[in-house]
């Protein structure tokens, strides 16, 4: 059985058996598609996950890396569960999501102002 019929098969059983929602049968077919046209043949191969993963940290933010992973591991979890596979490539693999380094944010000053007034009217204890 191919890739693409495989996931349409996952896509059947996420939407009468599972019964999820229309979004996130949406997220799926985007995320589950993206991944078959990256993986190829070796889609069950633990490296291809890994090339994967590097791609999606190159190309997309992070929340959009860890929603995409989720759709692509659930995928795994399900082709093992109905023993489509013999062994979830997911298992043994560390997944690392690269966030981007965030500086501090600041409090503006009118805001600041107004603690600051708000903590001078009240009478110490």
């Amino acid at each position: 059985m191919d890739l693409t019929t495989i996931i349409a098969n996952y896509m059947e059983r996420c939407e009468n058996v599972k019964k999820l929602s229309a979004d996130t049968l949406k997220a799926y077919r985007i995320d589950l598609a993206q991944f078959r046209d990256f993986a190829g043949e070796g889609w069950t191969e633990k490296e291809a996950l890994n090339r994967y993963i590097m791609h999606l940290n190159r190309s997309f933010a992070p929340r959009s890396v860890k929603r995409k992973l989720a759709s692509v591991r659930a995928f795994f979890n399900d082709l093992e569960f109905n023993e489509i596979i013999e062994i979830n490539p997911f298992d043994k693999l560390h997944v690392k999501i690269q966030y981007p380094q965030q500086l501090p944010r600041t409090i503006p000053e009118d805001v600041i102002k107004r603690l600051l007034q708000s903590a001078r009217l009240r009478p110490c204890p």
